[in-house]
């Protein structure tokens, strides 16, 4: 939490957000973080663990233009609900066919 009150205050305009554990998900955080620190584009990193998942209004950062979901939804509704709350974009990137079916269930 101390990591998205410091995001706040900077008015960071992109999140990703990667599933924890899982080296894969990791790798990809890791190719986020370059492709943002070239562009010189504040982003913040995040570790998601299904176990105390983040919430919506915890990803509140005024200004906040992307957030990215790196090998997962988040828990059912996650990635409309905060579409439609912080009103920015939200670009999953997945490998997996299964996700497909869930992506056009839980984001119309």
């Amino acid at each position: 939490m101390e990591a998205i009150n410091k995001a706040r205050e900077k008015r960071t305009q992109n999140v990703v957000l990667y599933n924890c554990p899982s080296f894969s998900e990791a790798f990809s955080a890791f190719f986020a973080q370059l492709f943002h620190s070239r562009l010189y584009l504040p982003c913040l990193l995040l570790p998601f663990s299904s176990v105390a998942p983040f919430k919506v209004e915890d990803l509140y950062i005024e200004g906040l233009e992307r957030v990215y979901l790196l090998n997962f939804l988040g828990p059912k509704g996650f990635a409309a609900q905060l579409s439609q709350r912080s009103m920015c974009q939200v670009i999953g990137f997945d490998h997996r066919k299964s996700v497909l079916a869930h992506i056009r269930k839980d984001c119309p």
